[in-house]
């Protein structure tokens, strides 16, 4: 069974009504009957046991009840933290591709993620802002479902222009771009990460297709983050940005 992200409206407790898709969702989808249970997730990452007291077509009914072993054993990963606390900053990509890579990274458990604008990325012209974070956001909040994830995965609604990009992070904590090039000293991943506790903010800046330009490097480095080599083959912008969440995370993970 899955866990069910329950809207911020509600405070967690007492009678729920939903309505339309997410109604559809537990009713077809998880196919869960009147007195069958779920565990819900708040907004800040607690969980409440709901019960389904009532249901229709296209409304279903749940409240908040006391928690039960079997059902929080049986629908949230064995894994109970801590966690590491990573934001992906990723240069925009196109459609699928986006989607995709903000389903893997809020199943893999980053903290927060953001859209950054850079030199040589290539907006969809097509797709005003607004749909755009409707659409990444509901894919956010599928991935938590799916997963079960207890990391509470924030995506910023605004693109961030790259030049904006340090003020925004603003001395949070460690900050990584990662980039193919011979310009001065670059850091591995498993040096950086000996120098870290999990408990730290670390922002994860991954480049679009074409790679950061030689002026976006000189910002970023005299602002404070750490150019990374990654010794693999040359990735795609989306396959970097896995590949670097999942290596930091197992890093700081097996410190523990």
């Amino acid at each position: 069974m899955r866990q069910f992200i329950l809207p911020p409206s509600y405070g967690g407790e007492g009678e729920l009504t939903i309505e339309g898709k997410e109604s559809r969702y537990l009713t077809r989808v998880l196919r869960l009957k009147v007195g069958d249970q779920i565990i819900g997730r708040l907004g800040d990452g607690s969980t409440r046991t709901m019960t389904i007291t009532s249901l229709s077509k296209e409304r279903c009914t749940l409240v908040s009840v006391p928690s039960t072993h079997s059902v929080a054993s049986e629908e949230l990963p064995a894994y109970n933290g801590p966690f590491a606390n990573i934001t992906l900053m990723q240069c925009v990509l196109k459609g699928r591709k986006e989607d995709d890579l903000v389903r893997q990274a809020t199943e893999i458990g980053v903290s927060s993620i953001v859209l950054v604008q850079s030199r040589h990325s290539i907006p969809d012209a097509k797709e005003k802002g607004q749909s755009r974070t409707v659409r990444l956001k509901a894919k956010v909040r599928e991935a938590l479902q799916q997963s079960g994830s207890p990391i509470p995965t924030h995506l910023e609604e605004t693109i961030i222009a790259l030049s904006d990009l340090p003020a925004w992070w603003a001395g949070r904590g460690t900050a990584l771009f990662f980039h193919q090039s011979d310009r001065g000293q670059q850091h591995t991943l498993s040096s950086i990460a000996r120098t870290l506790s999990i408990e730290e903010p670390v922002g994860v800046l991954i480049g679009p297709e074409g790679g950061f330009s030689d002026e976006e490097c000189d910002l970023l480095i005299e602002s404070g983050f750490l150019p990374v080599l990654l010794k693999t083959n040359i990735l795609r912008s989306e396959t970097a940005a896995i590949y670097a969440l999942s290596a930091l995370q197992t890093l700081l993970n097996d410190r523990i």
